[in-house]
């Protein structure tokens, strides 16, 4: 029998990030019917997709950090790359990778120096790295603390409010993007408490953290990820009411859709503030030759499955990673 059209889409479909830059703060997208002119960088696709930018801005320069994922090695790094005035980008650079998947690489400023905590859930931690001097950045990047352990903490967030350093992420051993957890500290290297009522919410529409809380108006905004209907959907920006070590209410604000019309019309999950600019991501759905021959893989192994269910054991099929 011929698959529908909509299991095609499902074994042959692989999602596609990239990184657009806004050049409007973050706030401006609390305004009721606001469509910002997103400029989608020109990077190179082929293989991999760039999702989950994060920016600093020295002087007149924009450099980002986000995610690349290879379809090759399954498996994600931090890059660096830097976008002029006219919005060219220089060439991506790896500035962080390890021995298990990383993503999310949140920046954050302290003291003059600025630290990253880039999501490895896999490695049930959460660490903070500070960058070289200004002249290195963004290339080296050595361990200042371990904020959490024994946590496969996911899209770990950091911000302040209230006199206190706040850390958001959700929890993946009760859900992939349905909670939302707090840890709290009075310096940025801890030590670091847990929120009095973890998970604090409950809500695949608007819990996962899915960029950088911000401050307008003397209120606390934060986006989230919105999976309630495909994973990276939209963003959901929340109104923070009330958080305490032991109490926390937020009441969500706004949505942030993709563009239809655009070049990633199907997915949007980071929003993130880099002074006069925001970043965020887009998603589009595309048949690539890695899913393609993934899928015909899979097809093989289930035909032989079917094969050796209606004739009796036979020759075992190969397993994963086996020649």
């Amino acid at each position: 029998m011929i698959p529908g059209g909509r299991m095609v889409r499902r074994i042959f479909r692989e999602r596609t990030w990239s990184i657009g830059v806004v050049r409007e703060p973050i706030h401006v997208f609390l305004q009721p019917g606001y469509r910002p002119q997103i400029h989608f960088v020109d990077l190179p696709l082929r293989g991999r997709y760039f999702a989950d930018p994060f920016g600093i801005v020295h002087g007149t320069t924009l450099t980002v950090l986000c995610e690349t994922f290879e379809y090759r090695t399954w498996q994600g790094t931090i890059v660096a790359f830097r976008v002029d005035a006219l919005g060219a980008a220089s060439a991506p650079v790896e500035v962080m990778a390890n021995d298990h998947h990383l993503s999310y690489p949140f920046l954050v400023e302290d003291g003059g120096v600025v630290y990253c905590v880039p999501e490895q859930a896999e490695a049930r931690e959460v660490v903070l790295y500070a960058a070289a001097r200004e002249r290195e950045f963004p290339g080296t990047w050595t361990k200042a603390a371990t904020l959490l352990t024994d946590v496969a903490a996911l899209d770990a967030t950091l911000f302040r409010h209230a006199g206190l350093w706040w850390l958001a992420y959700t929890d993946a051993a009760l859900g992939m993007s349905d909670n939302l957890c707090l840890s709290y500290a009075e310096t940025l290297h801890g030590p670091w408490r847990p929120h009095a009522r973890n998970p604090v919410k409950r809500d695949a529409r608007s819990s996962r953290p899915g960029g950088t809380p911000f401050a307008h108006d003397g209120g606390l905004y934060r986006p989230a990820q919105d999976g309630s209907t495909t994973y990276g959907g939209r963003i959901a920006i929340n109104r923070v009411t009330d958080l305490t070590p032991t109490t926390f209410a937020e009441e969500p604000v706004i949505a942030v859709d993709p563009d239809p019309d655009g070049p990633f019309p199907t997915g949007l999950h980071t929003l993130s503030a880099a002074g006069p600019f925001t970043l965020l991501d887009g998603r589009r759905d595309v048949l690539t030759a890695p899913r393609v021959g993934a899928a015909i893989a899979k097809f093989r192994r289930a035909r032989q499955r079917r094969r050796a269910a209606t004739t009796g054991p036979g020759p075992a099929s190969p397993g994963p990673g086996q020649p």
